[in-house]
């Protein structure tokens, strides 16, 4: 079959005058003395021409030349080329020499994550990550379903109310991705050893559980730190940091940075763990949009970026306005921390009652 090349297809173009500005990523070029008479040739590359057509027209070499033209793939049967046309074409603005597109697509499907909470902003987060092409999940979640979960929670219908919330989830998912590997473990957390072997089974823990308070965060944490496992918790409108295995911080490290700013921060969750337990509020865009902010974390790190919350935590804030703060590891903290004697965790302030 011989070899067609085409225009990249997320490259964009600006025809000012007799000048063309193509744009891909960060990547630019001026074509001068552009004119209409060129227009059916660029449409021509669009869709694919002869590499020798292409070395004859000194403007097509230049698009050659600067990166905008991509050899076009042979034809496959393989339905997951066709379902992630468009993911492709984004990670192809990542190629390098050593890895393409479908070799990142490739990791991206071999990833496998557990999912530790399935409620409203993790229903946002599932369906996220499947469209980012994530091939294997573990779902825990004790809870069933509730007519109060809908204003939120996008997995759910009324018809699966009363039913365990993972069964449900997993139902969802199977029929969205068909070729996605799902497992459903419908159990309640009650500490890091309920987490630990799902943990080492993945490649990546999700924490998005939010009770009993901080107590959820910590077994998380402890669980996925005993495993070695990187780890992102969120909650509310807050995502961070982002534990890597390269030192970086985790949850208890941001909750030692609170008890330093307010030492009686541990007292005050075991007072609030003594109350009637209250029903907060909940808009879905804000579940919306912190999800989004998880699952580009994820994905930076599954295909070998940086995530933005490694060391900080980025935050919805309740005048609509978003940003990021510094959470360092913390020398003392609970869990990671080693260079000094350690802090108090969220469960050892509670078992202070």
């Amino acid at each position: 079959m011989t070899e067609m090349l085409r225009l990249r297809a997320r490259t964009r173009m600006i025809w000012s005058g007799d000048t063309l500005l193509m744009q891909l990523g960060t990547h630019n070029l001026r074509l001068s003395g552009f004119a209409e008479a060129q227009v059916a040739a660029l449409h021509e590359l669009r869709a694919g021409s002869s590499p020798d057509r292409v070395r004859e027209s000194p403007w097509m070499s230049a698009l050659l030349d600067g990166g905008f033209l991509e050899t076009v793939a042979h034809p496959s049967d393989d339905p997951d080329l066709a379902r992630f046309d468009r993911l492709l074409n984004y990670l192809s603005e990542l190629e390098s020499a050593e890895v393409n597109r479908f070799d990142l697509l490739a990791r991206l499907r071999g990833s496998s994550v557990l999912l530790v909470g399935l409620g409203g902003m993790a229903s946002w987060v599932t369906y996220n990550l499947l469209c980012c092409a994530i091939g294997r999940f573990t779902l825990l979640d004790g809870d069933v379903v509730e007519a109060s979960n809908l204003n939120r929670s996008i997995l759910y219908t009324e018809q699966d109310i009363g039913r365990p919330k993972v069964l449900a989830a997993a139902d969802r998912m199977r029929a969205f991705a068909p070729r996605t590997e799902i497992r459903a473990v419908q159990a309640y957390v009650t500490g890091p050893d309920d987490l630990r072997d799902l943990a080492r089974e993945s490649d990546l823990v999700i924490g998005m559980a939010d009770q009993p308070p901080w107590l959820i965060k910590e077994w998380v944490a402890a669980a996925a730190l005993a495993t070695g496992r990187p780890f992102v918790q969120a909650s509310g409108g807050r995502v961070g940091p982002f534990h890597t295995t390269s030192g970086t911080a985790c949850t208890i490290c941001d909750w030692t940075h609170q008890t330093d700013r307010q030492p009686r921060y541990g007292e005050l969750l075991r007072r609030q763990g003594m109350l009637p337990r209250g029903n907060s509020g909940a808009l879905s865009p804000v579940g919306a949009i912190t999800s989004g902010v998880v699952c580009l974390e994820v994905v930076r790190y599954l295909l070998g970026m940086e995530p933005t919350t490694a060391n900080r935590i980025w935050e919805f804030r309740g005048d609509l306005s978003s940003g990021y703060s510094d959470c360092p590891p913390h020398p003392r903290c609970g869990l990671c921390g080693n260079d000094e004697p350690r802090s108090v965790t969220p469960a050892a302030s509670l078992a202070q009652r």
